[in-house]
């Protein structure tokens, strides 16, 4: 084996000898080291700062008497409590107003002046809608008003003029049981030919209507 020696622009091949290494400078790798990293350098050693919790059973009796006193067996081991402010701001007094009293007198002048432009408390709101009622409500008459099949001249008034059917409730305005009874009756009168089956009595054509068919009074249900 040879090695290449160059120094000042001149090469040159000089041997290499061979090293052997005798087995008495050959010593065993102790256990704990991994190549030249110790890994037990740290253990049995207590870092800078580090202080090991001291057991309830090495306090002496006083020391445990101390801290029963200390604590609160109410609260938990990690309740804090509450930061209270401390500012210097909270403890300045603020300055007073040398019109206060005369704010107040102002103040108390348009109360007093302002009572007798009160608006009159009333119990009833004079702007609330008044709640819904169907056209053959009992509340509206003083005499209660029950479709039959006897009296075609009010059962037309729900009938189409066109069709003959009667109309639904959402055009009508009607509540559920008054509608049920109209339903029925005009098919009652309709089978004892008192009503027309396909259209709108022609005398019928020119009463007052009770509501206006073209603009129902809730949102189609189909």
């Amino acid at each position: 084996m040879a090695r290449i020696f160059a120094s000042k622009g001149f090469t040159c091949l000089t041997p290499c000898k061979h090293i052997f290494e005798s087995k008495a400078t050959m010593c065993k790798v102790p256990d704990w080291s991994y190549g030249k990293v110790n890994l037990q350098w740290n253990e049995g050693k207590f870092k800078k700062g580090a202080r090991r919790p001291k057991l309830a059973k090495e306090l002496s009796r006083n020391q445990l008497d101390a801290l029963k006193e200390n604590t609160d067996p109410t609260k938990k081991y990690w309740h804090e409590d509450p930061i209270l402010m401390k500012s210097p701001l909270s403890r300045n007094k603020h300055p007073i107003s040398q019109w206060a009293e005369e704010e107040e007198s102002i103040k108390q002048n348009s109360i007093d002046k302002g009572f007798s432009d009160a608006p009159i408390e009333a119990s009833d709101d004079p702007y609330a809608e008044e709640p819904m009622r169907c056209v053959l409500c009992p509340k509206n008459f003083s005499v209660p008003i029950r479709p039959s099949w006897k009296n075609p001249k009010l059962l037309s008034q729900f009938v189409s003029p066109h069709t003959g059917l009667v109309y639904k409730k959402h055009i009508t305005g009607l509540c559920e049981f008054m509608q049920c009874e109209v339903e029925r009756e005009v098919n009652r009168a309709q089978q004892f030919g008192y009503m027309s089956t396909k259209m709108k009595d022609v005398i019928y054509l020119k009463d007052p209507p009770l509501f206006d068919a073209t603009r129902p009074t809730r949102k189609n249900p189909h």
